[in-house]
């Protein structure tokens, strides 16, 4: 985004968050929603799509991101308020379906059963996010669970048939965030896909990419070693980056050697060439216990530490006294 475009972001999106404040109750009814045809053709960038059929997605993958952007929404949510939802942006390959974002979307729900979105406020947003970033388009939507604790109920069916206008060429994913941590389950991700007759579950799973895994990590390990001093972080990030690093060739390592012995074992025709390369390639390498290999890069990096921290106190040394050698 360029210097220009950026400006103008910003300016838009000052406009946006200063006509919500002014207009916090412009919200739709979702049943006037779904019986309108002009309302739901004018959401979104679906359109005229928006009756068409569409493929539903066989699985979804969520980065870390979004499973905690969720989290955070429901720990601010307003006082009473049992539900929150967002929109889920990503892409689609083929029926799998990957999350690598989302934002949070005003929603209320009356005594009475009746739901209203906040509809100004997810258009301009989705509008402005498709303009910083082009290739995340509208995926689905995600949602906590109600008062009940069911992942789904009537709510949730009108949510989801409002945002199928919104998603084109791909019928919209559900994925329902548990924020309770009950038990030994941790965060609980479900995803869903309606099958005309209510919501079918479909396999989901966290996908994590390397700074996500890396900060992660250090999350995990800092309730035992905590961070020090701005320094330490970086020399940490650099030691997880190349901890990780090293388990991906570790991994990649035991699936070749898996391979081999695989082929071998059933007695199958292989390229004498290629076998070869790979035998002379597995035997190459020390087979080191993962702990092993990671104490050894420990003890490697705490020496190139202690080399740097030496050569340090010798410069300031020399410094010192080329300095007493002057007043002298």
């Amino acid at each position: 985004v360029g210097e220009e475009e950026a400006k103008g972001i910003g300016l838009y999106l000052g406009k946006l968050l200063t006509e919500l404040a002014g207009k916090q109750s412009q919200a739709l009814r979702l049943a006037d929603f779904l019986e309108d045809d002009s309302m739901q053709g004018a959401w979104g960038s679906a359109g005229d799509d928006a009756a068409a059929p569409k493929a539903a997605a066989s699985a979804v993958a969520v980065h870390a991101i979004v499973a905690f952007g969720a989290l955070d929404h429901f720990l601010r949510r307003q006082e009473g308020q049992q539900r929150v939802i967002g929109t889920l942006l990503g892409r689609v390959d083929g029926r799998t379906v990957t999350v690598t974002n989302s934002y949070a979307v005003p929603c209320e729900e009356g005594a009475d059963g009746t739901v209203a979105v906040g509809q100004d406020y997810q258009e301009k947003m989705s509008r402005l996010l498709a303009r910083v970033n082009p290739d995340e388009a509208v995926v689905g939507w995600y949602a906590t669970p109600g008062a009940d604790g069911a992942p789904t109920d009537d709510a949730s069916e009108m949510i989801h048939g409002f945002y199928a206008g919104a998603c084109a060429g791909q019928a919209p994913v559900h994925l329902v965030v548990d924020p309770r941590l009950e038990g030994d389950a941790g965060i609980t991700l479900r995803g869903f896909v309606s099958d005309g007759n209510g919501f079918a579950e479909i396999p989901c799973e966290l996908a994590f990419d390397r700074g996500e895994r890396l900060c992660l990590a250090r999350m995990v390990r800092g309730q035992r070693e905590p961070f020090g001093s701005a320094e330490s972080v970086a020399d940490v990030m650099d030691a997880d980056e190349d901890g990780l690093a090293l388990e991906d060739a570790l991994r990649d390592v035991d699936a070749l050697a898996a391979y081999v012995k695989a082929r071998r074992a059933a007695n199958e025709d292989v390229d004498p060439k290629v076998a070869r390369a790979l035998n002379e390639a597995l035997a190459a390498l020390p087979k080191i216990e993962d702990a092993v290999a990671r104490g050894a890069l420990r003890a490697e990096t705490r020496d190139v530490l202690m080399v740097s921290y030496l050569a340090g106190v010798t410069k300031a040394q020399l410094a010192i006294g080329a300095k007493l050698h002057e007043s002298f």
